[in-house]
């Protein structure tokens, strides 16, 4: 999903270290779907922004504390000078250890800001032949048809986020020349990954499981069972499967599981990645 590589522009460098080492871990058996690509390209250069922007508001606003801080104790000590000089003292030192800390830190972030060893390992990762492709304008069109008359129903995949995400739609330029609305992201998605299986099974390979890695529960992939388990959403799998049902090797089974689960699943097969840092 998007969300899993975006995470690695808000995670510490060691987080990000361990989720790439992961999908490097993975490379061979994952596959990342053009709408995906595009999304995390598209929001990318936000998040590179986010890096550095929020450590020089977090240093304004230390200063803004500091002098509020000296404010408070000037008005509480007027008559005492003795006092006051030394909360001056404290306060600037204070002002000076917390300051120093966050230069260190913007340093650091505009580093990896300009390096951005992280592009160059996905993109060395998810190369031409791992990244699906964008659908048709016709196959687009028949999908948005068909979510429309499911949301109507206030059911189907993606309606939640449909609602919840209603003022934010954007539309965009698709390849194709056709506008994408956002809403649908989900959808087309389920749609690319459903039609790479059958392509893929066509030709004879043998996919049977399909697991997808998101760093959010998407309530409407998954539904819980009990506490810390959960099983695909029945008519999500069934769409999935149906894909495949008449090829020799049909797909079984479609889950959704977030970047934790999946690391830990793999460290039980003895692959041993460094589990994240929540």
């Amino acid at each position: 999903d998007t969300n899993v590589f975006l995470s690695i522009y808000d995670a510490s460098e060691k987080t990000a270290e361990i989720t790439l080492k992961m999908l490097e871990v993975v490379a061979n058996h994952s596959w990342m779907p053009y709408q995906v690509g595009m999304e995390f390209h598209r929001n990318r250069i936000t998040k590179l922004d986010n890096r550095t922007s929020v450590i020089k508001k977090n240093i304004s606003q230390l200063k803004t504390n500091t002098d509020e801080i000296r404010r408070i104790f000037k008005h509480e000590m007027l008559f005492d000078k003795q006092m006051d000089t030394e909360i001056n003292t404290l306060v600037k030192n204070l002002f000076d250890k917390g300051n120093a800390i966050l230069i260190e830190k913007l340093n650091e972030a505009q580093e990896w800001v300009e390096k951005e060893e992280c592009l160059t390992r996905i993109e060395h990762i998810y190369n031409e032949d791992k990244i699906g492709n964008p659908l048709s304008k016709n196959q687009y069109e028949a999908l948005v048809k068909d979510i429309d008359t499911q949301w109507a129903k206030q059911k189907g995949l993606g309606y939640k986020d449909k609602v919840k995400e209603k003022k934010d739609e954007h539309f965009e330029i698709y390849p194709g020349n056709f506008m994408f609305c956002n809403a649908y992201g989900d959808p087309v998605v389920i749609e690319e990954i459903r039609n790479e299986v059958a392509r893929r099974n066509r030709e004879q390979s043998t996919i049977k499981n399909v697991v997808f890695v998101s760093n959010a529960q998407k309530t409407d992939f998954i539904t819980k069972l009990a506490k810390d388990q959960n099983a695909p959403q029945l008519y999500l799998q069934r769409y999935m499967c149906s894909a495949t049902e008449n090829y020799p090797t049909p797909l079984k089974h479609f889950i959704q599981v977030t970047l934790q689960e999946f690391i830990k699943h793999l460290n039980k097969n003895s692959i041993n990645i460094p589990e994240l840092e929540l």
